[in-house]
C-alpha cells in the first residue's frame, strides 16, 4: 500500500490488475475526458509504463481500491507531463463512472496532493484538466489550485482544450 485514506488505498499496478484496468480504460463514459478508450495493447502498455516509473522514480500511477470491498474503482497518481514543452508534475486520477459523485475523486485527489507535498517534498503540483471535465475542475479548486494557463492539444485527430491548474506548497 502506498497511500491510505478513510475509504481508499493506493497500490502499484501490476499485470494482475489488467482486467480491472480494462474496465476503467475501455469504458467510453469514464474515459470521455481522457481522449477515449484504450485498446487491450494500450492497457498492457499502461501498466508497463507505470512499472517503469516505479523503478525510475518510486512513484507513478497506482490502482485506487475501496477499503471495504478491495475492488479497484480507479487509478491515480503523480506523473510528469509536458505542458507547452516544459515538464510539470501532474496529479491525475480516473474514477469509474459508476463511482462518480460519491466523493472518491475528491478523496483521491486530496491524498495525492498531500503525498506530493509531504512525501515527495515538491514545491508545486499541477493538474492538466480537459475544459469539459467540470467535476475535476471543481475538485482542483477545492484543493486550492487555480488556473494558470490554457492550451489546445490535438489528440487522435480531435482538438481538445485543457487548463493547467496549479498549487504551491505554502498555499
Amino acid at each position: 500500500m502506498i497511500i491510505e485514506t478513510e475509504r481508499l488505498y493506493f497500490e502499484p499496478l501490476g499485470s494482475q490488475d489488467l482486467d480491472a484496468l480494462k474496465q476503467i480504460l475501455q469504458n467510453g463514459k469514464t474515459m470521455e475526458s481522457y481522449g477515449g478508450v484504450r485498446s487491450d495493447e494500450e492497457c498492457s502498455q499502461w501498466i508497463d509504463r507505470q512499472q517503469q516509473r516505479y523503478e525510475q522514480l518510486g512513484y507513478g500511477i497506482w490502482s485506487i481500491l475501496r477499503k471495504d470491498t478491495r475492488q479497484m474503482i480507479g487509478q491515480g497518481g503523480l506523473v510528469y507531463h509536458n505542458w507547452k514543452k516544459e515538464p510539470v508534475l501532474d496529479l491525475v486520477y480516473i474514477i469509474k463512472n459508476e463511482y462518480w459523485q460519491q466523493g472518491y475523486g475528491k478523496e483521491a485527489a486530496a491524498a495525492l496532493e498531500r503525498y506530493a507535498f509531504e512525501t515527495l517534498d515538491v514545491e508545486e503540483v499541477n493538474s492538466i484538466i480537459r475544459d469539459t471535465n467540470e467535476y475535476s475542475q471543481i475538485i482542483s479548486l477545492g484543493l486550492g489550485m487555480e488556473v494558470i494557463d490554457r492550451k489546445t492539444d490535438v489528440y487522435r485527430g480531435v482538438s481538445r482544450p485543457h487548463y493547467l491548474y496549479n498549487v504551491k506548497r505554502n498555499k
